[in-house]
């Protein structure tokens, strides 16, 4: 399903193919070196950069000066230990078996996401690919991995959707016991070293935001930490790294864990309840495009620059994206920096004060291009919008005239003489 920024609300993909896609590109690209077989044994971070010590292959020492260091490794993170950054348990912990699998022959598997809501075997069914099935079961308190693979035992777990198929006709690809959890660190940044992704924060599935929450992350840090290596922002602007991406991380997580609860909790009269619940619930228009919104909450963006009330309608959405096509995608037409998208022409005063700290300015029309955005704005009630690098939006007006305050507030952020520098 196509969202309002023009791409799917959600993608099922094999993570070892995007793996080996970010591997590839890491070898080749210019600006990157990649270092593999490599044990990092110290983090430092100052307001100034950071430092890695790491052993190469169990043998040499090596050492990285950095300008930042990005944690971005894992539920088991190195980085986070080394910082000795503390986990906020939010009371979440189960055991589940995952299977990836491989047939020659279809199953009875639609595409998309199957959610099995019994409480004596929750169960999540995915098809990834033309050939390859995932099947993520609840383990029973006390059970093991093994118990529920063992021949027969897991061809009776597979029936419903192998059929007449044997389960040894397929072919295991992988196979692994999880612990779900929803835990979130207390810390995310000493100095110029950051935690991202699942270093920061775990939740269970059920929504399917774990790689999502882990892109926020880094769309919402990259731009900062751009701004202030070259000088042209406060050291103060990464500070808002984790005062906006912790309470969103909290929100999507408690998020997940009520859905996990909806889907699969509860024994009995409970269970029944929730059958007729979400059955009736999903035969509703709308409904299940109405979750995968939900399961984006928006953010609180913390500043600067300061954002009055009366500027906050829509403020911490993604601003929407036109159709696409040669040369129509906002985001081109934004550019790296800050963008105010109008329906309504500048003043002489909004034009000069966007001008003054390289504000990209872009015109939209309902029925042009960027329609999808002129009707978002006109659902909002407002005729302007400003949007920041990460197309996280920051204020909106009535008419664009009412945004020169907030957009001369960059000046903070963006001094003139460090945007005429560019």
């Amino acid at each position: 399903m196509v969202g309002d920024n023009r791409h799917p609300e959600a993608s099922l993909f094999d993570q070892p193919d995007l793996e080996r896609l970010l591997l590839d590109a890491g070898e080749t690209a210019p600006a990157a070196t990649l270092r593999r077989g490599c044990t990092v044994t110290e983090v430092t971070g100052s307001p100034a950069g950071a430092t890695v010590t790491y052993i190469d292959g169990g043998a040499a020492r090596g050492r990285i000066e950095a300008a930042a260091v990005l944690g971005c490794d894992g539920a088991g993170s190195t980085v986070r230990s080394l910082l000795g950054a503390e986990m906020r348990d939010l009371r979440f912990d189960e055991d589940w078996l995952v299977l990836d699998m491989r047939s020659d022959r279809p199953l009875d598997v639609r595409d998309g996401v199957s959610q099995v809501c019994d409480p004596a075997r929750a169960a999540t069914v995915l098809r990834v690919g033309a050939d390859r099935y995932r099947w993520e079961f609840r383990l029973a308190p006390g059970e093991s991995a093994d118990e529920l693979t063992a021949s027969p035992r897991l061809a009776e777990l597979l029936r419903p959707w192998t059929g007449s198929i044997e389960a040894g006709a397929l072919e295991m690809l992988r196979r692994a016991a999880y612990t779900f959890r929803a835990r979130i660190a207390r810390t995310w940044r000493s100095g110029r070293v950051f935690l991202l992704g699942d270093a920061a924060h775990e939740m269970p599935p059920f929504i399917g935001q774990g790689l999502g929450a882990g892109l926020r992350d880094a769309h919402n840090l990259a731009w900062k930490l751009d701004l202030v290596v070259r000088g042209a922002a406060p050291e103060r602007l990464l500070d808002t790294y984790q005062a906006e991406r912790l309470p969103h991380a909290t929100r999507t997580i408690r998020l997940s864990i009520a859905a996990g609860w909806a889907l699969t909790g509860g024994q009995d009269r409970a269970a029944r309840v929730r059958r007729v619940v979400v059955d009736a619930g999903c035969r509703v228009p709308g409904v299940s495009a109405a979750l995968l919104r939900v399961a984006g909450p928006p953010l609180s963006p913390s500043g600067p620059p300061r954002v009055p009330l009366v500027a906050r309608r829509g403020s911490g959405r993604l601003c929407p994206q036109p159709a696409g096509g040669p040369g129509r995608w906002l985001d081109e037409a934004l550019g790296p920096s800050f963008g105010l998208v109008t329906a309504e022409s500048l003043d002489r005063a909004t034009a000069a004060a966007a001008a003054d700290l390289g504000v990209a300015v872009v015109p939209v029309g309902m029925g042009g291009p960027y329609g999808p955005v002129a009707e978002w704005l006109a659902r909002l009630r407002r005729e302007a919008a400003l949007v920041r690098p990460d197309r996280v939006v920051l204020a909106t007006g009535r008419t664009p005239a009412d945004l020169v305050p907030v957009i001369r507030g960059l000046g903070e952020l963006l001094p003139p003489t460090a945007v005429a520098a560019r």
